[in-house]
């Protein structure tokens, strides 16, 4: 199984995250390939991304995204558009905490019906099987049919991707 780990976020603690979890990945033997397109910005993450490509998995700016996401099983998207998480009394970010997740525009990237009440009114749903975009939740394209570049840019637009 191949999966495609894209982290788009400038936020140290979830680029790290981010890392992590694609070494989690590859625990379960999966082949990965994680897009990044800034460096890493703590010893964390630099030692993540030290780690997966000792392990032979790529890891680096996206220069061919279509051709990467067709071949995926599993696509990941991180992205951060929320402020770091303030403590009460201090204005600096609290130690070791994530961010709340934002509720956002969420994308679900679907084979068949997703379980009933997985999908809020307001998120986009895409049926991968037959590359079509519903008309829920008002995505930035039009209902119908989508080609890989479009879906590229749904995830892009999203906050959060899912995949079922």
């Amino acid at each position: 199984m191949k999966t495609v780990i894209v982290v788009r976020t400038s936020d140290p603690h979830r680029q790290s995250e981010a890392l992590r979890a694609a070494l989690g990945v590859t625990l379960r033997g999966a082949a990965i390939e994680v897009v990044i397109d800034e460096p890493p910005h703590t010893p964390l993450a630099q030692r993540a991304t030290d780690t997966l490509r000792a392990f032979g998995h790529a890891v680096g700016p996206a220069d061919d995204m279509g051709e990467k996401l067709a071949r995926a099983d599993v696509v990941e998207v991180w992205t951060m558009t929320t402020a770091p998480t303030t403590s009460p009394t201090s204005t600096s970010p609290i130690r070791g905490a994530s961010p709340p997740r934002p509720r956002g525009r969420i994308l679900h990237l679907v084979r068949s019906e997703p379980p009933v009440g997985a999908v809020a009114e307001g998120d986009w749903v895409v049926y991968l099987d037959a590359m079509r975009l519903a008309g829920s939740g008002r995505p930035p394209l039009p209902a119908g049919p989508i080609d890989h570049d479009q879906l590229v840019q749904l995830s892009f637009a999203a906050d959060l991707v899912v995949t079922w």
